[in-house]
């Protein structure tokens, strides 16, 4: 998969079933998912909590993990994708609760934007390769808010 040097974010699968912001954390830090897992166990995010299943995880949650392993982001509103010029995680929708999932964005040279889901490896691009199974970054829906990285 040549298309993965040209991108920061190296794909990782989430591995529990609510895992997507321990996966999207490990892609853009570069830690090892497990390592990211751990610091979500140690926030007592893998624990039912109300009606968060365990390692679901909301904007405040994240961000406090992504501190722990030095990434800096700011919250925005969603305002489409041209507003994506580095590296983020947005919220799209999910049938299952907590009814959202997170996903991996950013600005590439080559191949403009790029999205990566943890549930599966199966990207977006705006200007795709020509030997990978792609989908179009407007068949994913982010809404509302969604972290900005530096």
């Amino acid at each position: 998969m040549g298309w993965r040097l040209n991108c920061r974010a190296r794909w990782v699968m989430q591995q529990d079933a609510q895992g997507c912001g321990v996966a999207c954390l490990a892609m853009l830090s570069g830690a090892p998912y497990a390592d990211v897992r751990r610091l979500f166990i140690e926030r007592g995010l893998d624990k039912p909590r109300g009606r968060s299943k365990p390692f679901a995880s909301n904007f405040r949650e994240l961000m406090g993990v992504a501190a722990s392993l030095g990434l800096s982001g700011s919250m925005r509103r969603w305002a489409g994708w041209g507003a994506v010029q580095g590296l983020g995680i947005v919220k799209v929708p999910s049938g299952a609760p907590p009814n959202w999932h997170w996903m991996v964005v950013e600005r590439t040279r080559v191949h403009g934007l790029v999205a990566q889901d943890p549930a599966i490896d199966w990207p977006a691009f705006e200007n795709p390769p020509l030997d990978v199974m792609y989908r179009r970054p407007e068949s994913i829906k982010p809404y509302g808010n969604w972290v900005s990285f530096s």
